[in-house]
Parts: structure tokens; sequence; C-alpha cells
């Protein structure tokens, strides 16, 4: 035998065995782990997603806020204790007189004040508080939106993978057969040698596919496990569904682009959002505006103190000597005060202060606007584009099921020519690529479009589900 072609069947036969053994490797793999279908990965994924968290705390703070903000219109009540230790000259204040003495005092105050009228500041934030609340409610939900949308996408990924995986496996399984037959020609004197070697070069081209295949699949399946937070050596199965598939153009739904996105706005929380976020810019100048008016506040305390520099006997005028013995409690009760207090603060000039905060709280409004229009822009856009990538998905199935039907004929015609010698390898080699691209194409259209529809039923309303 010529050395070039020696050299050329051993390259052959290394790379035909390596890609079985890593084929093998990945295939046992792939067998292990539990059945994930797709609810619980969208249940996995909003349990344990970092965002969702996050949104979840953000929702919790603004609760946390709205209770402060009720709170605020509430009295406030606070005591206070203190004990002081005097070395040298201070005033005596039972004969305000000058001693120089040690002397030991302690001092108690409660006091109360709420506030009557701050230009409706508190009521203002107490609602802007609620409000934000509901936006904060709704962002937790569009975040778990995002993340379902994302998980979907990633599991469509990995079911496109798979049937990629299928088909490469199934050709691989023909072009077996095929060397099997082959071989058996050319030992028996009926085909050339050299066409033993187009089937072999075929055979390790079908492997290399089957492990790019391979190689595809498990980095679909790494994205969702990262998306679910699973580490990449956790072993899990994708669930394959059922999905229904149009069979003709007549199949296609009848989406209406203009009654998605009239749905899509009353139930979005995206929207709702956006739209509760003006309401709480509205407040939010009313806030700011309330530093225009006066501030009414009304206050009252309690108070008294123990000093050792007391006399040992206090006035009493319901005791019959009209003094009664010092304890400490009883002098507590002696100097014992009570305090009433009303105070008005009324703004003259506070270095337009308020004026840049009424300044700022509108272009807050103003931004908020903008951003619900942009927003709702971007609604209709992706809307628009998941109602065009269905129709192009659908009919790009359509066109590539037919191209498929037609290539496999022309494929098996070529098959049983090249088993007979009747055609050349590379003929062959030529319709087998062409169907090979259309039966990936098909895929592609296939799952482009079921990930399509489940968009476009998000934006119905409808669970999504296979």
């Amino acid at each position: 035998m010529h050395p070039f072609v020696m050299n050329t069947m051993l390259k052959k036969l290394t790379l035909l065995l390596g890609a079985v053994c890593l084929f093998a490797i990945n295939t046992h793999a792939q067998s292990q782990g539990e059945v994930w279908d797709l609810e619980r990965c969208i249940t996995h994924a909003l349990d344990n997603n970092i965002q969702v968290r996050q949104s979840q705390l953000s929702l919790e703070n603004a609760k946390i806020n709205r209770h402060q903000a009720n709170s605020n219109l509430l009295p406030n009540l606070n005591g206070f204790t203190g004990f002081n230790r005097n070395n040298g000259r201070n005033i005596n204040q039972f004969t305000n007189e000058i001693v120089d003495q040690s002397t030991n005092q302690q001092s108690m105050n409660l006091s109360s004040n709420i506030t009557v009228f701050d230009g409706f500041r508190l009521t203002n934030s107490r609602k802007q508080a609620g409000i934000d609340v509901f936006v904060a409610e709704n962002n937790l939900e569009s975040t778990k939106n995002n993340v379902t949308l994302n998980v979907v996408s990633f599991y469509t990924n990995v079911l496109f993978n798979k049937e990629l995986l299928r088909a490469a496996e199934l050709r691989l399984e023909t072009t077996d057969l095929q060397v099997e037959l082959i071989e058996k020609q050319v030992n028996a004197g009926t085909q050339p040698r050299s066409a033993l070697f187009d089937i072999q070069a075929q055979q390790a081209q079908d492997e290399v596919e089957v492990i790019r295949a391979t190689n595809n699949l498990d980095l679909a399946l790494l994205n969702l496990k990262q998306a679910l937070l699973l580490e990449g050596s956790t072993a899990i199965q994708i669930e394959y569904p059922e999905v229904q598939l149009p069979e003709s153009e007549a199949d296609i739904p009848p989406y209406n682009v203009n009654d998605l996105y009239g749905t899509a706005l009353s139930e979005q929380p995206v929207i709702k959002s956006v739209d509760l976020q003006m309401q709480s810019a509205e407040y939010g100048i009313k806030v700011a505006k309330s530093g225009y008016y006066p501030t009414l506040t009304l206050g009252a305390s309690i108070s008294s103190f123990y000093s050792d520099l007391a006399p040992p006997f206090l006035p009493d005028p319901d005791s019959p000597s009209g003094v009664v013995e010092n304890t400490y409690f009883r002098q507590l009760d002696f100097n014992r005060n009570l305090q009433a207090q009303a105070s008005l603060n009324i703004p003259i000039f506070n270095r337009f202060a308020v004026k840049n905060d009424v300044r700022r709280a509108k272009v807050n409004l103003e931004n908020a606007q903008v951003n619900a229009l942009q927003t709702k822009q971007q609604l209709r856009q992706d809307i628009e584009q998941a109602y065009q990538n269905m129709r192009a998905a659908a009919l790009s199935y359509l066109a590539n099921q037919r191209q498929v039907n037609a290539l496999q004929e022309s494929f098996k015609n070529a098959e049983a020519q090249f088993r007979l010698g009747a055609t050349d390898a590379f003929n062959y080699k030529q319709i087998k690529n062409n169907l090979i691209q259309a039966e990936s194409d098909l895929l592609r259209s296939k799952f482009d479009y079921v990930f399509s529809t489940k968009v476009l039923d998000f934006y119905k309303g409808v669970p999504i589900t296979f």
C-alpha cells in the first residue's frame, strides 16, 4: 500500500477512535441526573435568583419606609434622665445662693411633640411612600418576568441542541452502516478501495459533528444551570415537551399586535411600575412645596430634679406642721414642673433651598414621564418584534420542512447510487451536507417559533408553560 494512503488511513482511524471515546463519555454524563421540566426550572430560578432577592429586599425597604411615613403623623414621646456631680462653686437651686461644695444632682424629663401643620409634608410623604410600595411590588413582578423569559430562552436552546445532537447521531449511525457495507463490497471486489477511504472520511466528519453537537449541548446546559444558580457539575436532564407546530400557513396563530399591546399596557407590571413612579413624583412635588408653608408644632413636658443641697424638710401645706421630711420621691414631687408649648416656624429666606427642591422634584416628574414613555414604546417594539419573529420562524419552518423532505428523497437516491458505485463520493457528500444544513435550519426555525409564541403568550397574559 502506498505510504501516503497508509498515513491518511491512520489519521482517520485515530480521529475516529478519539471521537468515539469523547462522545461516549459525554453521552454517559448527560444520561445521569434528575429530570427537570420547564415549570421546575422557572420555580427554582425564581426561588434562588439574586436579582429577584434584591427586588424582594427593595420591597421590604419600601414597606419599612411606608410604615415610618405613617408613624410620622403620630406624636413622639421621649424620656431623659441624667446624673451630675459638681465640685466647686455652683448655685443652690433651693436658696439661689452661691455655694462652694461638692453636690450631686439628678434631673428627669418626659416630653411629647406633635406636628399640627407643616404644609401637608407628612401627609403627602405618607401617600408617596404608599405608592412606592406598589412600585416595588411591580418591580419585583417585572424582575420575575424577566427571569422567567431568560430561563425559557435557555431551556429552548437546550432542546434545540438536543435535537441537533440527535440528528448528528442518526447521521453517524447511517454512515457506520455504509462503512460496513462498502467494506464488504471492497473485500468482494465490487467497489474500489478508494470508495472505502471516502466513506471512512465521511464517518470521521460525522464523528466530529457529533462531538461539536455534544459540546454545544453541554454549553447550553451550562448556561441553563448558571441561570438556575446550579453548579456546573450538577447532573440534570431536560424534559422534552410536546410542542404544536404549524402544518400550513393557515395554522400560524392570528395574534393581533394592537390587542396584545393593549393587554400588556394593562397587565404588565413594568408598565404599572412606571405609571406609579409618575404618581410618586407628583407627590414629591407636593412634599417639596410644603417648604413654603409655616410649621405649627404643639408640645408638652414634665420635668423634675433631685439634689443633695435640698434642706432636710420641704414645705407641705397639707401637713399640720407645714413641712415634711425630705425624701427622694418627695423631692421629685416637690420639684415637678409641667410645660406646654406651641411653636410656629415661618420660612422667610432659606437660600432658595425650597425653590430648588421644587425644581428638582419637577425634573424627577419629567424624568418619570420620559421613562414611562420610553418603556411603553419599548414594549410595543418588543411585541412587534416578537410577532415578526414568530411569523418569520413559522414561514421558515414550513419552507425548511419542504426543503428537508425534498433533500431526504434526494439523499436516499444518492445513497443508493453511492452503494452501487453509480456516483462519486464528492456528489454524495455534497447532497448529504445540503441535507444536514437544511435539517439544522429546520430545527432552528422550529425552536425560534416555539420561543416566539411563548413570548407572545406572555404579553397576552398567558402563563408560560409547554
